[in-house]
């Protein structure tokens, strides 16, 4: 994702100068390759969803951006949305449960730290 914005920002950089070309076909190729990593994983997108999607995660299985890890043969990170709720303080705890065929230190607990409207 973060190369995606750093993509654009040089598209929208490179406009104000009017070279805009070089910008466009480094924008795309990035582009072409989230979609392939998309249909190449398209398999373990859907188990993501099987096993991970309720009321308070969605994964867009069109949209979903992808990241290999370093022992890609594995499996792979999915983006997914995590529904936080507004908590009445500063810090909402959230547990995150271990599913049976995932390893022990999946499980874990976060601290979600939020800022209050003002």
């Amino acid at each position: 994702m973060r190369m995606l914005e750093g993509l654009a920002r040089e598209v929208v950089a490179r406009w104000e100068r009017g070279d805009l070309a070089q910008a466009m076909r480094a924008l795309d190729r990035h582009l072409q390759d989230v979609a392939e990593d998309r249909v190449r994983h398209a398999d373990l997108i859907e188990r993501a969803v099987d096993l991970y999607q309720d009321d308070d995660i969605q994964i867009d299985a069109q949209g979903s951006f992808i990241s290999e890890s370093e022992t890609g043969e594995k499996g792979v990170f999915v983006m997914g949305w995590l529904w936080v709720p507004r908590p009445d303080g500063d810090i909402a705890r959230l547990t995150v449960e271990c599913l049976p065929d995932e390893p022990p230190t999946a499980g874990m607990q976060a601290d979600v730290v939020t800022h209050p409207e003002e």
